[in-house]
């Protein structure tokens, strides 16, 4: 192989990632389907819906609304973990104090009290 060809090798070399968006206004269960979907049909696939369902239990308005990239091995732990610095790094840049970031600030509530609307009826996950 040439030089050249190494070259050009590496300029084209591409990196697998799971890209997700999450939308505002999302519930943490519709935000596991959305995932459960990105993940569908990935070899050696390490997230579970019911483990984020699970792990997020408390984290209502904590997950941040964002696209992401994930490496397709991604944990259901380093998912969770990502969607969640995100959050505490947005607070971070709008001068929240560190007292204050226990708090829900409503990220994606469309009724801008920090409350999250009435749960929807939601497909029940695999487990």
């Amino acid at each position: 192989m040439t030089v050249t060809e190494i070259a050009q090798n590496l300029t084209k070399a591409s990196v697998k990632v799971v890209r997700v968006t999450i939308p505002e206004g999302l519930r943490r269960q519709e935000i596991a389907i959305i995932l459960d979907k990105a993940f569908t049909n990935i070899e050696g696939e390490n997230y579970s819906s019911a483990a984020f369902i699970s792990q997020t239990d408390d984290q209502e308005g904590r997950l941040f609304p964002d696209t992401y990239d994930f490496d397709p091995k991604s944990t259901t732990s380093v998912i969770v973990g990502r969607l969640q610095s995100r959050y505490k790094e947005i607070l971070s840049e709008i001068n929240v104090s560190a007292k204050n970031q226990g708090q829900s600030y409503g990220f994606g509530f469309a009724s801008g009290k920090g409350k999250p609307p009435p749960p929807p009826r939601c497909p029940r996950l695999p487990e």
